[in-house]
């Protein structure tokens, strides 16, 4: 596939036969209907997609979706359709936002060098790193060519080593930038241990936020997330990829608490940055992510 040239134009020319329409549910095949036509987040262009909704599970996308082999190539490039040119500064994690994610993902009782570690998507790294300094073996999953900056990195689930197994599986801020949700945690599952925990946490479309802003949600941002996520589409997403829930809660984009969302707020550097811009609006309405933790279902 040749590299995508990004140069000053109205409309890109995708290649047509990397998108795949989508006139049912991705997730429980239902009818859909139309929400709204939205911009890529290349804002130089002006290509516009579907945004869907099922009548069933409730559950939106962007269609036509892109192919996961697409996707990849978009991001092994950098590629401004799938991301933002902030990303760099909305993806870096502070110490103690690592420390709160580590209560969450092991007990009191538990011992982190006595487990395997797999995080699917690892971004900035910050909480890769973390967790491989601390687990017996860690392997993350990123086709971006930022993940070549830290150690056991692959491109694709499929090139983990054969046999090894994971007990702790993270997948942050992920499942939204797939074509298929469901086949990507039927993979994951396949590289689990039996006494798996998994936690996931994806754009929640049940939100306020969601219900109001609809189409101008700030989450709605393709081609970089393609899935936003109903209660209902997660029961179905997680029953057919053979997981099952055991929490799943409306949290804040970073998991931030509202202590935490305060505390960011009155430094001069949030205030000065312009990245709070309504604070009562942010603290009342601003959970407009899931975080579920999940185990594995038990294989007849």
């Amino acid at each position: 596939m040749s590299k995508i040239q990004e140069s000053d134009a109205n409309i890109f020319n995708f290649p047509s036969d990397q998108f795949q329409r989508n006139f049912f549910c991705p997730i429980c095949n239902s009818k859909s209907v139309s929400i709204d036509e939205v911009q890529t987040i290349n804002s130089s262009y002006g290509n516009k997609f579907q945004l869907k909704e099922c009548s069933f599970c409730h559950h939106w996308w962007i269609d036509p979706i892109p192919t996961q082999s697409y996707l990849s190539y978009l991001y092994s490039i950098s590629s401004k359709f799938v991301i933002s040119h902030d990303y760099s500064n909305n993806c870096k994690v502070r110490g103690k936002d690592l420390n709160k994610l580590y209560k969450k993902i092991f007990s009191n009782k538990e011992t982190p060098s006595d487990y395997n570690y797999l995080e699917i998507g690892i971004g900035s790294g910050d909480v890769f790193d973390y967790f491989q300094s601390i687990t017996n073996i860690s392997y993350g999953v990123e086709p971006g060519p930022w993940g070549s900056k830290h150690h056991n990195i692959v491109n694709d689930i499929k090139e983990l080593p054969l046999n090894l197994k994971f007990n702790r599986i993270v997948i942050f801020d992920v499942l939204e930038h797939v074509q298929n949700p469901i086949l990507m945690l039927k993979q994951v599952k396949m590289v689990a241990h039996s006494d798996v925990k998994l936690f996931c946490t994806f754009p929640n479309k049940d939100s306020v936020l969601a219900k109001c802003y609809k189409s101008k949600w700030r989450m709605i941002r393709p081609l970089g997330h393609l899935h936003f996520f109903s209660k209902e589409s997660i029961k179905i997403t997680l029953k057919k990829s053979g997981w099952y829930s055991t929490k799943i809660e409306s949290s804040r984009p970073n998991g931030k608490s509202n202590f935490d969302f305060i505390l960011d707020f009155f430094e001069i550097k949030s205030i000065t940055s312009g990245k709070i811009i309504n604070f009562p609006q942010e603290f009342l309405l601003g959970r407009d992510q899931w975080y579920i933790e999940c185990n594995a279902i038990k294989n007849d």
